[in-house]
């Protein structure tokens, strides 16, 4: 996290706004964020390089982009950088594939608590810059 209790968050989306109202609930919540978003496999890894993230959010599904072949990337670029899968419909079977893959863990994308309770968590442990 930054020195100005800042989370600098890096959102693999292609919808703005899913990004726009995880950001939104997220402030609501009492976590200052700092969004960037990216949608495609090349711009993962110029943003992993060139804006470290504390934080790495996507969905299971993209239009130009597999969500575990995203965090292969963020697992070979910044792999101390916690991911966090937040998708529709995520049935216990993707969510334990995702942990077992790598990811810090996967949450509804309505589920606005838990999302909250999870960047909390992951805010909690990351050092500020």
């Amino acid at each position: 996290m930054s020195s100005a209790g800042i989370c600098r968050i890096l959102f693999i989306d292609d919808s703005a706004e899913e990004v726009f109202f995880a950001s939104y609930r997220l402030d609501k919540g009492g976590i200052r964020v700092d969004p960037r978003t990216v949608a495609d496999g090349p711009g993962l890894r110029k943003a992993l390089t060139s804006w470290p993230p504390d934080l790495i959010v996507c969905p299971f599904s993209l239009h130009h982009l597999d969500g575990f072949e995203a965090l292969e990337i963020s697992r070979e670029q910044a792999p101390a950088v916690p991911f966090l899968f937040r998708s529709g419909a995520i049935g216990e079977g993707r969510a334990s594939e995702a942990r077992r893959r790598g990811a810090y863990d996967a949450v509804d994308k309505d589920d606005y608590d838990r999302f909250l309770q999870l960047v909390s968590q992951i805010a909690e442990h990351t050092p500020a810059r």
